[in-house]
């Protein structure tokens, strides 16, 4: 379940950063995302909220 919270919050904080223009430190955020998703066996996008 924490990997599930990780991946949300993730999430997260890429549509804020997108949202504000930083395009940067969402890019950061989705790598983190990615490995996460990888290593938790999470197939791509499966806990994802819908960008904005």
């Amino acid at each position: 379940m924490r990997r599930v919270g990780l991946i949300i919050s993730y999430n997260k904080r890429i549509n804020e950063n997108l949202r504000n223009g930083n395009t940067e430190l969402a890019a950061r955020w989705y790598t983190r995302l990615r490995l996460l998703e990888i290593f938790s066996f999470v197939p791509e996008g499966a806990y994802r909220l819908p960008t904005i």
